[in-house]
């Protein structure tokens, strides 16, 4: 099956964070304060993955443990732009706390690089299950159609690691190094850079939707 270069997956992925976090930046700036969660979720991504291309040239302390806690916190970012759409107090505990139990983790598991698959896979797995959560259980007094257009961003991914770390767990497949091209790292991070695009644009639905619900209530008064 295809395999495609990492390294040049990253050069995408990296592009494609930091013109979602520049465009929703914009939108943001004044007017909707409620985007900037989201705009700041894929510039942490950006900056992640540009840590994470630095692996081999670095120091691991700098291009595991930081990088993928930078990496994942955009996911703790969404949850908290979720909540901020849906007018709610942002469970920023929740949130983050799993971006520590990860750091720390991959801090002593630095020389087990398929531990650190499974863990990392198992923390992501529950950071897009909580947004998935929150977004499903506020459905029906949440207007629009953006929410289900965040759904529909989540759940490639959810299952492509939930994939990961089972073959990984299980051993049905080799551990590859982070560089290392493979059908399966192929899969994994053209899913992420497929999911970017949904999010954001999943985002400024929800906002549009949000505003378009205030006007209507506002001209029925």
């Amino acid at each position: 099956l295809m395999s495609l270069d990492v390294r040049t997956l990253f050069v995408v992925i990296i592009a494609l964070s930091l013109l979602d976090a520049a465009a929703l930046a914009f939108i943001a700036w004044r007017r909707h304060p409620e985007l900037r969660p989201w705009a700041l979720g894929p510039l942490l991504q950006g900056v992640g993955y540009m840590l994470l291309s630095l692996r081999g040239q670095a120091p691991d302390w700098l291009t595991v443990v930081v990088a993928n806690g930078v990496t994942i916190s955009c996911i703790s970012m969404y949850t908290v732009g979720i909540a901020r759409l849906q007018g709610i107090a942002p469970p920023w505990r929740a949130a983050f706390a799993p971006v520590l139990v990860q750091s720390i983790a991959f801090a002593a598991l630095l020389d087990d690089i398929r531990a650190r698959v499974v863990v990392g896979a198992a923390v992501m797995t529950w950071l897009i299950g909580q947004m998935l959560w929150m977004l499903w259980r506020r459905r029906h007094v949440t207007p629009g159609r953006g929410q289900y257009v965040l759904i529909v961003a989540c759940l490639p991914m959810l299952l492509m690691l939930l994939l990961r770390g089972g073959l990984t767990l299980t051993g049905a497949v080799d551990t590859p190094t982070l560089t290392h091209a493979s059908t399966l790292q192929s899969a994994l991070f053209m899913t992420s850079a497929m999911s970017l695009v949904l999010v954001a644009v999943g985002a400024v639905m929800m906002m549009q939707d949000r505003t378009e619900e205030a006007l209507r209530r506002s001209e029925a008064r």
